[in-house]
Order: structure tokens, then C-alpha cells, then sequence
């Protein structure tokens, strides 16, 4: 973790090397990153200090594969899987009290640990600041309003030191002690992945609607997308979820990183943008999380308000990946379908009802440049943006 002496992959071999100097360190941390030959001399080094030592990250695999570097279709992966590439994780907060502790301390104990933790904090008026820095986490204060999805998160990304930037929201709890190392596992297996994202489990308090969106979102099954698959999956192609994803820093700097002044979205607008360029993004459904909102009525109108907002404000998502409408019909048949086997009539009503709410919300947003600037923040879910300034500009632009 941030602010620690010695900062290791784990608490095995590679705190056994950790100690033994920095320029040990050094080849630890870039040989394997950087070459790209069948056998590594140091993975068998360090293999061999190692033996008979037992480590967080079994080595045991080795004897399995012909090199340490070899794909494996079955993972989990083993410490010579994972990039040895310097790790940040990074993670947005605004009064977070009440989840951060428990983030930290289930990062704290991940058989892969980041170089760094970045908490970006929103001003908070709890005790989020102090907890994070409780547990060694680089925190850095901003003001409330000048919060934005993608700038402040570009910020951090432009900051962190890692090679690899991992991005967490203040809720997302990592369900296993390997989540970390294995949402980073295809990194090293394949170097034209740009992103990863993670699986997201509902939580204990979940509703059963709640619980349905997480099993449509994330699969059972991992996946690897790229561009040419958008003729088959649509706008899901770009899909993705910065509450559990990491990045390559060069690809997303590359990307020109999050765009700044979206109301939302700003890891689907960035992945959009990355598989256009030729790279490919990895659904790892080994790597989970716990992670998931109990909507109201009213809050599923205003969330899909603001997705129409964005498919207005970046209409060539929809341009080059398709519309979101066949997504969201194919979600509602699944649903009923089960309510139905299940013989749970009143939900099936319910799930009726929010599919109409959703709906209408979704065209109003797409429509927001035709509605009374007064009336935005009353529709929104993120009433604050429209009173900023790049809320203002939005409007503005569709005024003239």
C-alpha cells in the first residue's frame, strides 16, 4: 500500500526480493513487463530463492505450463501470469465513510498488492479523508464542484506512477483475495488489451431487481471484445464499468485519457475510443466484486434520463456501435421470463412499470436540448452537473 517501505506483489517471493535492493527490485518490476521471449531467467531465479517458501500467489503451476509466461485457459493465474508492471490503484470518494474502511482493509489483504493507492477526495464532510490515509493511501482533496467523471479521474491516471491503473468506486468491495490479480491477468497474456473490467456480484442487501441487472451485466463467462464485434454486440461491445476496471496507462494516454465535461459514462466513451483504435478490452468474470444499487422508481428514470443524455452529447457511440434500445428490450424478456417460471406476478408488474419509466427517461434525455433548462436538474440523477458549467454549456450548444 501507499506509504509503506517495501512494496511487493504479494507477500511471498516477491517480498523475499523486495529486501534484497533496489536494483533486484528494478529487474523485478520491468524484466518480465518488457521481454517478450518464452523463458524468463528471472521468474526461474526467483522460482528457485523461493522454493519450498510459501507465498500468497502459489507457484506450484509452474511445473504445469512449458514457460512461466505461457496462456493458460484456465486460471487462476500464477505469479509469472500477472504483469510485473508497477500497480495504482485509484479511487473517487465523497463521504465514504461508512465503505472505504472496508475497501482498504480487503485490499490490504489481496494476494496482489498495488503499488500505490490515489484517493481522490470530494471534500468530504465524514471521516473519509482520515481513514484513508489510515491505511497509507496518497490522498489528495479537491472541491466538491470541481468533481468531474472523466477529468478528475484523468487527473490521477496523468499522477499515478503504475504502468497498470486500476479503478475502484467507494462501494465496490473485491469479493475474493485474488480479485486484483486476476482483473490484471490478461494484461500479460495478451499486449493489444487496453482494458479489463471485473464482475460485479449483487450485495447481501440486494433487491431482486437489483440483482438481475448484475446477472444481465456480468456474465458467468469471461470475454474478450474488439471493434469487428460490434456487428454482433452492439453498443455492449463498449460496455464497461470503472467501479472494478483497470487500464493500461500508454493505451489511455494514448486515447487522450477520460473525456473531461460528461455527466456520466466516461469509461464507455474512453473504451469506445480504444477498440476503434485496434485495441481490445477483457471481461474477466473471475475478478468479482460486490457492487449494486437498490434503485427507486424515480432514480431509474433519472439514471436512464442521464444515459440519454449522454447518447445526445456523444451520438457516435450510437453511430458506430449501435442504439441501446435493443439492449434494453432483450434485459426486460430475460427478466420476465425467470418472473414468470418463478410465478412472481407482482414483480413482473413492477418490472413492466420501471421498463416504462426507463424508457420515457431515456428519450427525454436524448430530447434534453428541446426541454426548459430549469427542468434538467429536476430529471437528472446528477442534478449538480447542470448547474456547472458544462451543464450550461450543453444546453447552450443546443440552443444556437
Amino acid at each position: 500500500m501507499a506509504g509503506s517501505s517495501s512494496i511487493s506483489h504479494g507477500s511471498g517471493p516477491s517480498t523475499v526480493v523486495a529486501g534484497s535492493g533496489s536494483a533486484v527490485m528494478y529487474l523485478l518490476r520491468r524484466g518480465c513487463w518488457q521481454r517478450k521471449a518464452k523463458s524468463c531467467c528471472i521468474c526461474d531465479t526467483l522460482r528457485r530463492i523461493c522454493s519450498g517458501r510459501q507465498a500468497n500467489i502459489c507457484w506450484s503451476a509452474f511445473s504445469a505450463a512449458e514457460s512461466p509466461h505461457a496462456v493458460r485457459t484456465a486460471p487462476p493465474y500464477n505469479m509469472c501470469d500477472i504483469p510485473l508492471a508497477m500497480i495504482s490503484v485509484i479511487i473517487p470518494t465523497c463521504n465514504a465513510a461508512k465503505t472505504l474502511t472496508e475497501l482498504l482493509a480487503v485490499l490490504a489483504r489481496q494476494t496482489l498488492q498495488p503499488d500505490e493507492v490515489l484517493v481522490v477526495d470530494s471534500s468530504s464532510e465524514d471521516d473519509t479523508v482520515a481513514i484513508a490515509r489510515q491505511f497509507g493511501a496518497k490522498v489528495t482533496v479537491i472541491d466538491r464542484q470541481r468533481f468531474d467523471h472523466g477529468g478528475t479521474r484523468s487527473e490521477m491516471a496523468r499522477m499515478a506512477r503504475g504502468e497498470l491503473l486500476v479503478f475502484f468506486t467507494q462501494d465496490a468491495i473485491p469479493a475474493t483475495r485474488d480479485a486484483l490479480a486476476r482483473l490484471v491477468g490478461p494484461f500479460a497474456e495478451q499486449e493489444d488489451i487496453a482494458v479489463t473490467y471485473g464482475r460485479q456480484l449483487p450485495g447481501n442487501d440486494a433487491t431482486w431487481i437489483a440483482a438481475s441487472l448484475r446477472r444481465f451485466n456480468y456474465p458467468e463467462h469471461s470475454s474478450i471484445r474488439g471493434f469487428d464485434d460490434r456487428v454482433k454486440t452492439g453498443l455492449r461491445t463498449a460496455f464497461v464499468s470503472n467501479s472494478f476496471a483497470a487500464y493500461r496507462k500508454d493505451a489511455l494516454a494514448e486515447s487522450g485519457y477520460f473525456k473531461n465535461g460528461l455527466i456520466f459514462g466516461e469509461d464507455t466513451c474512453t473504451v469506445g475510443r480504444l477498440l476503434a483504435r485496434g485495441y481490445r478490452i477483457a471481461y474477466v468474470s473471475e475478478a468479482k466484486v460486490y457492487h449494486s444499487h437498490n434503485y427507486s422508481l424515480s432514480e431509474e428514470f433519472r439514471r436512464s434520463f442521464d444515459i440519454g443524455v449522454l447518447h445526445a452529447m456523444e451520438a457516435w457511440l450510437l453511430e458506430t456501435y449501435g442504439h441501446a434500445e435493443g439492449i434494453g428490450f432483450r434485459f426486460v424478456l430475460q427478466q420476465l421470463r425467470e418472473l414468470g417460471r418463478q410465478g412472481r406476478m407482482s414483480l413482473m408488474i413492477e418490472v413492466l412499470a420501471r421498463t416504462v419509466l426507463k424508457y420515457c427517461g431515456y428519450r427525454l434525455g436524448r430530447s434534453f436540448r428541446s426541454i426548459p433548462a430549469h427542468f434538467l436538474p429536476r430529471l437528472s440523477m446528477h442534478s449538480s452537473w447542470w448547474q456547472g458549467n458544462r451543464g450550461r454549456e450543453a444546453v447552450a450548444s443546443g440552443r444556437r
